[in-house]
């Protein structure tokens, strides 16, 4: 079954959701033939129809094993390939989990897709962006030079994803100066998946 998932990755607060919804503009697919799909909101959504605690984005990365969410994304892919020829993946694929950086590869395998689009912006941006809009969020902190490393250490995972998986990997700059362009990028990558 073929998967044509382009997968929207960036550390928290580089612009990844404002990109996207740019990138509507550019192609009108976007978010209604191609859905956008935040991945933390659905592994919370199909974790809790599990049964299992109540969690928030920022507890579930401490609480639940890399088996049980590899299992939640193949159910959540498998019904994205039943339901639409392709879809747009929004989410982290390396995250800080009790002060380390990790990653994990086999939740990457799993979704498989044909493309990353890796958000990245100024850190010291970063930084203001989540100072003025993170209010309800409990992430762990990072300093300016944290983010600058992991955000780094996102592109470093996902180019080496890409190449494992036979993936294209492309970097999309997110600053004031170039929203459109960085837009227009993004909106192709959904054209090149799904072409009219």
């Amino acid at each position: 079954m073929s998967r044509e998932i382009l997968l929207v990755t960036g550390v928290s607060a580089s612009g990844k959701d404002y990109l996207l919804n740019r990138a509507k503009d550019h192609e009108p697919r976007l978010g209604a033939e191609v859905p956008i799909v935040s991945m933390g909101s659905t592994i919370l959504l199909k974790l809790a129809q599990l049964g299992g605690e109540s969690l928030d984005r920022d507890k579930m990365k401490h609480a639940v094993s890399n088996d049980v969410m590899r299992g939640v994304v193949c159910e959540i892919v498998s019904d994205l390939v039943a339901a639409y020829p392709a879809a747009v993946l929004n989410g982290h694929i390396t995250y800080r989990q009790q002060g380390e950086l990790v990653s994990n590869p086999d939740v990457d395998a799993e979704i498989n897709p044909v493309a990353y689009a890796v958000v990245v912006a100024d850190p010291s941006d970063i930084a203001e962006w989540r100072a003025s809009s993170d209010a309800n969020r409990r992430r762990e902190q990072e300093t300016v030079d944290e983010i600058a490393y992991h955000q780094d250490f996102t592109i470093q995972t996902a180019e080496r994803m890409a190449v494992l998986l036979g993936a294209r990997c492309q970097i999309i700059e997110n600053n004031l100066g170039n929203t459109d362009a960085s837009s227009l990028i993004l909106a192709t990558m959904v054209t090149d998946i799904c072409p009219k």
